[in-house]
């Protein structure tokens, strides 16, 4: 059972009504099972960690049900026109950090979005027989389709412009160690299309919980425990309104991000305090927040916030929208990352893939899809053998069962750490501070 997504709510309920909360001014934290003889409060057990992971949820559902009701997080607005920004954007970080989303009206120019805009039509124009094309990070492409009549184009430097992605309310606002920090980054800047009468797309947050959907009941901390890793600017291109292009938002979603359970503590936890009812995010009583957006105004979410793209329901325009995803330093977006491809690849050594089950090949595709690795000038892999080197006494790399001996009583100097060998401990060893010096040290090392 994972909590966070569409049915957040529904959990949240189902807590407060076990809980005795049936108002938010009105709080029982007390654990009670819902019979005295039942099998299910035994097996949740007064001192096991499953009774643990309840009360750390419990102090999860008490600050989701706090946002899902609170008027800065349902429906209020931070007005930007005729304000300097010192100004607004005090006001505008007090609501980020409760709620973890905002919405500024007129923060930007509506004026330059519109210019910007018609450059991106054309652009857009443009690439419509061919939208191949590859990323800075070496993805294989820049188009993401986001469900039936919707895509997303990931767009060129040339359109994240100084006045878009980096104005002053925008550094302010980020660089606060209560948002992304000083060292923040700008991950991608992203083109949303919704074609006329789109449906809405699936509830989802943009990117699962650092550390994992289970990291509550595994590492005791989730939701708001961590500052967000990254933060979405939305920025509307054509007017977006509720039914026609409106991006719809469950508050206070975010706090739940990371609080999934195992199935044994989920169906625990049903047993014990029996169910609400069903309460989605968007079905009555829910904590669906969708608001009307004009040029110049923006939403920012963290990047745990539980949304989807809402539906298009004119019959004759498109509804757009930029997505300009900031983040920490160390975070890595997956959205245009292309499934490992085992095909063509080859090993110095071993059998390879060919020697792996399904269940392993498509793990080392995972962990390496992303890894750095370095592509040489030269074409290498298919040079013929070196010669030995006339001076070379043996060759590069081979073990010399000496060593080892010499390991074991301290090496050949006597442990002093003199040796010519001695790479780490004295001797001819040094820090190579550039290329230069690190090719002349790899030629000393084989002609030595």
């Amino acid at each position: 059972m994972g909590f966070p997504g569409v049915g957040f709510v529904a959990v949240v309920a189902a807590w407060s009504v076990a809980f005795g909360e049936d108002s938010l001014g009105a709080r029982n934290p007390a654990v009670t099972c819902r019979g005295e003889g039942s099998t299910a409060c035994a097996a949740l057990g007064a001192a096991g960690p499953a009774a643990s992971h309840l009360l750390g949820f419990h102090r999860l559902a008490v600050a989701a049900l706090a946002l899902a009701s609170d008027p800065r997080c349902v429906n209020a607005t931070v007005e930007a026109r005729y304000r300097h920004p010192d100004d607004f954007v005090e006001e505008a970080a007090g609501v980020f950090r409760a709620c973890r989303f905002v919405l500024i009206r007129d923060a930007t120019d509506g004026d330059y979005l519109d210019a910007h805009g018609r450059k991106l039509a054309d652009y857009v124009v443009a690439l419509r027989e061919d939208a191949a094309g590859t990323t800075t990070l070496g993805e294989g492409r820049i188009v993401a389709g986001n469900g039936e009549g919707r895509s997303a184009l990931l767009l060129p430097e040339a359109f994240a412009t100084p006045k878009l992605v980096s104005p002053y309310w925008i550094r302010y606002l980020l660089s606060h160690p209560r948002f992304l920090g000083e060292k923040y980054e700008l991950n991608d800047v992203a083109l949303h299309l919704a074609e006329p009468r789109a449906p809405a797309s699936p509830f989802a947050a943009k990117d699962p919980y650092p550390f994992g959907d289970d990291s509550l009941e595994v590492n005791g901390v989730a939701g708001h425990d961590l500052p967000p890793s990254a933060i979405t600017v939305a920025h509307p291109l054509t007017p977006l309104r509720p039914g026609a292009g409106a991006l719809d938002f469950c508050v206070g979603s975010s706090v739940l991000a990371g609080a999934a359970f195992s199935a044994a503590f989920s169906q625990a936890f049903s047993q014990a305090y029996g169910a609400a009812g069903a309460i989605a995010c968007d079905g009555p009583g829910g904590a669906m927040r969708t608001d009307a957006l004009g040029l110049g105004d923006v939403a920012l979410f963290d990047s745990q916030t539980v949304f989807r793209h809402g539906a298009n329901g004119d019959e004759r325009k498109n509804a757009a929208y930029l997505f300009a995803t900031y983040s920490r330093h160390w975070y890595k977006d997956n959205a245009f990352a292309e499934p490992y491809d085992p095909a063509g690849k080859t090993f110095v050594a071993g059998e390879g893939l060919a020697a792996l089950d399904e269940n392993a090949r498509a793990t080392y595709g995972r962990i390496v899809s992303r890894a750095r690795f370095g592509i040489p000038d030269a074409d290498w892999a298919n040079a013929p053998a070196a010669e030995p080197v006339a001076t070379m006494s043996k060759p590069l790399f081979e073990r010399d069962p000496s060593d080892d001996e010499e390991k074991e009583f301290g090496g050949a100097d006597g442990g002093t750490g003199d040796s010519e060998a001695g790479a780490c401990g004295g001797g001819d060893a040094k820090h190579i501070e550039s290329p230069i010096e690190a090719k002349k040290a790899l030629s000393w090392a084989l002609n030595k």
